[in-house]
């Protein structure tokens, strides 16, 4: 008889776990919309979304310089900033990065930002020739400002990778948010952009 009461303490305990696994999955599920359907491939681009991240966020970009092929002139990328743009979202590449890939960060800039107002944007591309330069696609848009600026020294560990990648500069030189687009899985780049202009651009 004294075994009763623990069997049913037991059993309601077992009640209560399998109740709050619910309640927890429920919650979980409605905070990520995504998580249901998780491939392994978008798994792989999550983690692989925050090596990024930790690897090159907080980097301080101080030898930056802003460089002028034809004229051969330098100038700080801190010249950049003003009274009245504190930061930019920034699409960084260089002359050897996939050019689909390329193309595609910049449609996802435009996608996300044209209708936004007071967005300062910045191309920051690693090119060696002024014809690059000016043959890259890049075309101003709505009420926001684009820049196109080549921009040697940034020294940042993502640039080894060789990919195009998004990251928030502020007018310290530091970055925040380094995000790699990913065309194959473009709900997780569609989320990042999400979470950008409600960090940054609300």
């Amino acid at each position: 008889m004294k075994k009763l009461p623990l069997i049913l303490l037991f059993a309601f305990m077992a009640v209560v776990v399998l109740y709050l696994l619910g309640q927890l999955r429920q919650s979980n599920e409605s905070f990520y919309p995504m998580a249901k359907n998780m491939t392994e491939e978008s798994l792989l681009s999550y983690q692989s979304g925050f090596e990024v991240m930790l690897m090159n966020d907080d980097i301080t970009l101080d030898g930056a310089k802003i460089y002028d092929v034809a004229n051969k002139t330098e100038k700080p990328l801190s010249t950049i900033f003003n009274n009245s743009v504190s930061y930019y979202f920034v699409l960084r590449f260089n002359e050897y990065d996939c050019e689909a890939c390329v193309e595609y960060a910049y449609q996802k800039i435009v996608e996300t930002f044209a209708d936004k107002k007071n967005v300062s944007i910045a191309i920051m591309k690693d090119v060696e020739s002024s014809e690059q330069i000016n043959n890259s696609v890049v075309v101003s848009y709505g009420e926001n400002e684009m820049k196109k600026l080549n921009v040697l020294n940034m020294e940042l560990p993502i640039d080894a990778a060789g990919v195009p990648h998004f990251f928030v500069l502020t007018n310290d030189l530091k970055i925040h948010d380094v995000f790699v687009p990913d065309r194959m899985n473009p709900d997780i780049t569609n989320r990042y952009l999400e979470m950008v202009v409600e960090k940054w651009f609300k």
